[in-house]
């Protein structure tokens, strides 16, 4: 039985949020049946199925519970439905008596579906964390199977396999022995931690500009060939599997885990630092004295600075504008919806016909690859426990690191150990370099000067996240989601201190199953009908509060997200999610859904979509973002080391580099450029402002470095 990387993820999700009691005493529930319940809930029997997909079902049934028992965190998860169960509370137990009694095999399935949501609308969130952790693994994969393609009427498009060009990589100039790595020519001048867009366009110019310079570019992802597979939102090429949560478990959290970060999974969408709401916040930068205006202004406030960077980035990356011709249906519903709607720019190919694939320019292609002839070394699968310092001038100085070998991707389209280090996962080594320069993000960075121990306070507070929400309808015509590119078209809002976009999606069927909050019989009629859905999401612009952050925990020693949503945030997101649901009726959908199971329309076990704009005012005034009761995502963390021109409120100074409190002076050649650094949300998808500011700072620093 196979089964994607998603799924897996999935598997890997409950071993992290599962509980500890992985067996229980005087169980009643046979788990097999307890798995076949929970499937039937969500993928049920129906009249409209043939016999032969009657059968079909059943298989998919039996074969997934053939794979999930070998699990033990799935089987940990199974068993908190015991009656045994400690997680399960006594007014629950009370409630649904006569489902422990007759047992859950033999249950009504009105009762179960009940039980379900008195689970997921339960007031404690561990009980709604369970429940949501349930529900996206039996309503994912339940789906997962070909019959869900034969019934929704779309087929899995085969997996790209590109022709596998020989990626030979030069010779390499690092040794690895007494658990030290070495540069054959030399101390390492420049030692980069991250390899997204900023680690990576930084490392091409040290190499370009600086000839002979000895530059060492690492990362805990692994190295894949390029144009050998689809990379776009693979999980296993993302931190956690795709699965990390903020720590209440109510929003997903999204971060590249490759050589070329963040760039190698995002879907290519370019927003320009000159447009007016990215200029908007970087001005107010300048004008609170966090950033230098002479980085930004060659002259008093005309972006020359910026200009320049971003068409550098232009250049290199290959940004383009969308073609009208190539949008398609799905995006046509938001172009047409409001009047701020727009094509995007991509960083993409446009694609030659209507099945090719070998569309992306992810930073590997644009800066590492070409780096590597003209002398970078790159070592993939090592994850830095901590940088070590020494004393110089009586001030904290970064000598190098210590690093942990991971385990690699061990795929036909990846690269395993490059350097020929033969070493073990979990083996240690350590690296010296004369400077240090920390691009692994805003969860990554943060990380690595927590577990530093460098002396800031502010080192991971005050994140911002884009926290984002889909929303779609249902349209009398075909409208084709999965047709053409995948996302052509954004809307900011009409009022730019709304602080929202409308940005286009797809779903293929199996994700709409895990984001639809209704019963198994609304999920099937959904899938049924996928062909006829469309919609977009809407990513806000969150503000900037100390209380969220990313910390380490001291009992697990985890590096953990921690994030509520501010009622002026909730505001806003209500009023850009409402927009949204009467932008999709006026474009034609007679029926329009959100991935919430807050009771809005019905204070009952139901989830009732939305059939009319009236519903829409009085019903999201309601919405309270409930943890757990919503499906929230977010792929833009940003701001976790601030920039600023004081230790005391920043982790970064206004030369990038590293704040130490305790002699309020920087740390002279520990530097941090990456989307961490942003005092606030930029203002919109952060990445090709991420290579801006990289561009930025590498530029300065090498005109200006000793």
């Amino acid at each position: 039985m196979k089964f994607n990387s998603f799924m897996l993820s999935i598997i890997l999700f409950l071993s992290l949020h599962a509980q500890s009691e992985t067996t229980l005493e005087n169980t009643t529930f046979d788990l097999k049946q307890i798995h076949g319940a929970i499937f039937d809930l969500y993928f049920p029997e129906d009249a409209q199925l043939s016999t032969t997909e009657k059968k079909k079902r059943i298989e998919w049934r039996e074969n997934l519970w053939f794979y999930l028992q070998t699990k033990p965190d799935v089987i940990a998860l199974l068993n908190l439905l015991q009656p045994t169960s400690p997680l399960l509370p006594d007014d629950l137990k009370a409630a649904f008596s006569d489902v422990i009694v007759h047992g859950i095999e033999n249950a009504n399935k009105e009762r179960l579906q009940q039980l379900q949501y008195s689970l997921r609308r339960h007031p404690d969130n561990n009980i709604r964390k369970f429940a949501a952790t349930l529900r996206k693994l039996y309503s994912y994969l339940t789906y997962a199977s070909p019959l869900t393609s034969k019934i929704s009427g779309y087929t899995n498009n085969p997996d790209f396999k590109a022709t596998d060009d020989a990626c030979i990589l030069p010779a390499t100039k690092l040794q690895l022995a007494n658990n030290t790595i070495t540069h054959a020519d030399g101390i390492i001048d420049y030692l980069i931690i991250g390899s997204g867009p900023a680690g990576s366009l930084i490392a091409h110019e040290l190499i370009h500009q600086k000839p002979g310079c000895r530059v060492v570019l690492i990362d805990s992802g692994s190295l894949i060939k390029t144009n050998s597979t689809i990379t776009e939102s693979s999980s296993e090429l993302m931190e956690s599997q795709n699965m990390r949560t903020t720590e209440s478990g109510g929003i997903i959290l999204r971060n590249g885990q490759a050589f070329g970060g963040g760039t190698m999974v995002n879907l290519d969408l370019a927003f320009s630092p000159l447009l007016p709401q990215i200029k908007q916040q970087i001005q107010t930068w300048i004008d609170n004295n966090l950033i230098d205006a002479s980085l930004i202004h060659d002259s008093q406030a005309d972006w020359k600075n910026l200009q320049d960077a971003y068409a550098y980035v232009v250049n290199r990356v290959g940004t383009r504008n969308v073609d009208s011709n190539e949008v398609n249906e799905n995006n046509k519903i938001l172009l047409s919806a409001t009047p701020t709607g727009t094509t995007y720019c991509l960083n993409a190919r446009k694609p030659a016909n209507d099945t090719d694939k070998n569309l992306k320019i992810s930073a590997l292609e644009a800066f590492i690859m070409p780096s590597l002839a003209q002398g970078l070394s790159i070592i993939p699968d090592i994850k830095v426990k901590k940088i070590i310092f020494d004393t110089k001038n009586n001030k904290p100085h970064a000598s190098g690191v210590e690093i942990e070998f991971q385990t690699p991707l061990n795929k036909t389209y990846s690269i395993t150990d490059p350097n020929n280090f033969n070493a073990a996962s979990g083996q240690t080594a350590c690296i010296s370099a004369k400077n240090i320069i920390v691009c692994a993000g805003t969860l990554g960075s943060a990380e690595v000067l927590l577990r530093s121990q460098v002396n800031n306070t502010n080192i991971g507070k005050g994140i911002v996240i884009h926290p984002s929400m889909g929303m779609y309808g249902r349209f009398n015509k075909e409208v084709d989601v999965l047709q053409g590119l995948s996302a052509s078209v954004y809307a900011p809002a009409e009022k730019m201190e709304d602080g929202y976009f409308f940005e286009s999606m797809s779903a293929d069927p199996t994700f709409i199953a895990l984001i639809n909050p209704g019963t198994g019989k609304q999920i099937l009629d959904i899938i049924r009908d996928v062909k006829y859905l469309g919609g977009f999401g809407i990513m806000l612009i969150d503000s900037a509060h100390s209380d969220n952050k990313v910390f380490i925990d001291q009992t697990t020693n985890q590096v953990k997200v921690d994030y509520t949503l501010q009622n002026s945030d909730k505001e806003r997101f209500r009023k850009g999610i409402a927009r949204g649901l009467e932008m999709l009726f006026e474009q034609g959908a007679y029926e329009v859904h959100i991935p919430s199971c807050e009771p809005l329309l019905a204070n009952n076990d139901t989830y009732i979509p939305f059939t009319t704009k009236t519903q829409i005012k009085a019903a999201i005034n309601q919405l309270q973002f409930i943890e757990n009761e919503n499906f929230i995502s977010s792929a833009h963390m940003q701001g976790s080391n601030k920039i600023g021109n004081n230790p005391q409120t920043s982790v970064v100074s206004r030369n990038f580099k590293v704040w130490d409190q305790t002699s309020n002076k920087e740390i002279d050649n520990l530097f941090v450029c990456d989307s961490s650094i942003f005092p606030t949300s930029v203002g919109a998808n952060p990445m090709q402002s991420i290579y801006t500011f990289a561009k930025l700072f590498i530029d300065r620093h090498i005109k200006t470095a000793k």
